[in-house]
């Protein structure tokens, strides 16, 4: 099992040839008019796997760490790989995880992970209050 990407974006969605469509991709802020708001993103998540691991059910799970220290834990998702080719060398992944999260306040939000058991690189986001004009 490889990790490939492993990102913030803004929206994302699935693609029948197995690919996804990333909107506003690499996001690292997100702007509210004021607190308390509700922030929605996407963690994207691509994942290579041998014909061995892919029979197999694999689990991810992300927790977040608010501004105001508070942690959130996103449910855990199973990854099932699709064998459209069973003599393929490598098997592909793409896991899209809609986050629709309560800020009371702004300030560093932090997005940690684990697949199966093992730790994702850490994400690091800001929610800033921008003014309206």
């Amino acid at each position: 099992m490889k990790l490939l990407a492993h990102f913030l974006a803004d929206s994302a969605n699935f693609n029948q040839d197995g690919t996804f469509t990333v909107f506003k991709g690499g996001i690292t802020d997100t702007l509210a008019a004021g607190f308390p708001t509700m922030a929605k993103f996407v963690v994207l998540t691509r994942i290579e796997f041998t014909p061995g691991e892919a029979s197999k059910l694999h689990q991810l799970q992300l927790h977040i760490t608010l501004p105001d220290g508070s942690h959130v834990s996103g449910q855990r998702q199973p990854i099932v790989v699709r064998l459209a080719d069973p003599n393929a060398p490598h098997l592909y992944a793409n896991v899209i995880s809609q986050m629709n999260v309560g800020l009371a306040r702004g300030g560093d939000i932090v997005i940690a992970g684990d697949l199966d058991g093992e730790h994702l690189p850490l994400l690091y986001m800001v929610a800033r209050k921008v003014g309206v004009v």
